[in-house]
């Protein structure tokens, strides 16, 4: 890939980077936000004690929810935060493709003549 063209792909996609960012940001103080009222509860441990060794290694509660990176390895880094990462992916890698070609810049690079070995020296 081209320096210049992927520098241009990164300028038009900061403001995507930036709105996900943001939004994951917020989202996981959201849940950091939340914790100490579930600290606080002797419910949710209780509830977690009574649970399988199995299911407690599934959703990510082996030591019960002590620490506050114990409820976030749980609940936002264990199925949240892979979801958010899928989504963005997909979304930015349509955007590539369809961008470029209802532009037309895809013909463009599709017809230069440089072969893969010259590109990567660039």
């Amino acid at each position: 890939m081209s320096a210049a063209l992927f520098r241009t792909t990164l300028k038009i996609h900061t403001p995507t980077i930036l709105s996900y960012a943001l939004g994951t940001s917020v989202y996981l103080w959201l849940f950091i936000g939340v914790y100490p009222s579930l600290a606080k509860s002797s419910a949710l441990n209780s509830l977690l004690q009574s649970l399988p060794p199995g299911m407690l290694q599934v959703i990510g509660y082996q030591s019960g929810v002590s620490q506050v990176g114990d409820f976030l390895a749980g609940e936002f880094y264990g199925l949240i935060y892979l979801i958010i990462l899928a989504i963005y992916t997909v979304t930015t890698a349509t955007k590539l493709m369809a961008r470029s070609v209802d532009n037309g810049s895809m013909a463009y690079l599709l017809t230069c003549p440089c072969s893969r070995s010259s590109s990567r020296r660039t």
